[in-house]
């Protein structure tokens, strides 16, 4: 399988996964013109997108998200709560959609997927996870790691998750005292603290390629996100695990990772 971040942090997010004869949007916070720019830097194409899955309604995650189903007449799969709740500036999303059920299996292509809630401050968010020669489990937007999305992350091979902040440059930022509130309670978004630990829970469970996501502007950076998240690992004994982190970063395609 392989897989790559388009963009991701609070300025737009986008994610891509494939295998075989199947290719998958997670999320469409950028403009139309920019993803299918983004794929044409790493020689992929929409035209080989075969729908687009959305976590939430938050505008950094369904910007373009009505430009490319009506321009590529692309299946949208989306919980009926969240598409209810999208901006009206999305647009019309065409008919071809499927309003998927929280831990409800569906398929797409070469994918079985599962959508499991996640803990943020948005009408009915998700996490997915999808599995075809391997298996993937993406969590964007989350305020903590609650028992049940541990449960759908077992056998999982990658691991896309969210780290967004360092709590020592949150805490001494210049954001009010309201949004830092927001930022960490648990519907809000998930430290490096957190995330580190997590990716250990994971590497335990067989996960062997993690990469970082949706990392603050303001409040982090991707050294350390992924230092953090690196010397956790190796303290626990996962230094083979260490050197298959990567971060997304907020404002370029990563590499293509292949797992």
């Amino acid at each position: 399988m392989k897989f790559c971040s388009l963009m991701s942090g609070s300025s737009g997010n986008c994610l891509y996964i494939e295998d075989n004869n199947t290719a998958l949007l997670i999320d469409c916070g950028l403009s139309g013109k920019a993803v299918a720019d983004s794929l044409n830097m790493l020689s992929l194409s929409m035209d080989k997108i075969n729908g687009i899955l959305v976590t939430h309604e938050h505008i950094d995650h369904s910007k373009g998200l009505g430009v490319l189903a009506r321009k590529y007449k692309l299946p949208i799969y989306i919980s009926k709560s969240t598409y209810c709740s999208l901006p009206t500036s999305v647009g019309e999303i065409p008919e071809n959609r499927l309003n998927f059920i929280s831990n409800k299996d569906f398929s797409i292509g070469d994918f079985k997927i599962t959508p499991f809630s996640t803990s943020h401050d948005a009408s009915d968010p998700h996490g997915f996870k999808i599995v075809g020669t391997k298996s993937a489990y993406i969590v964007t937007d989350t305020g903590t790691i609650t028992n049940t999305m541990s449960e759908f992350a077992l056998n999982s091979d990658f691991a896309f998750i969210e780290s967004n902040h360092d709590l020592y440059m949150l805490s001494h930022g210049s954001y009010p005292q309201e949004l830092k509130a927001r930022i960490l309670s648990d519907i809000g978004h998930l430290p490096n603290k957190e995330a580190a630990e997590f990716s250990v829970w994971l590497a335990s469970k067989g996960t062997t390629h993690i990469m970082l996501g949706h990392i603050s502007d303001d409040n982090n950076t991707e050294e350390l996100a992924k230092k953090e998240t690196e010397n956790a690992l190796i303290l626990a004994g996962f230094s083979d695990v260490a050197k298959n982190v990567y971060t997304a970063s907020k404002h370029f395609p990563t590499k293509i990772i292949e797992f």
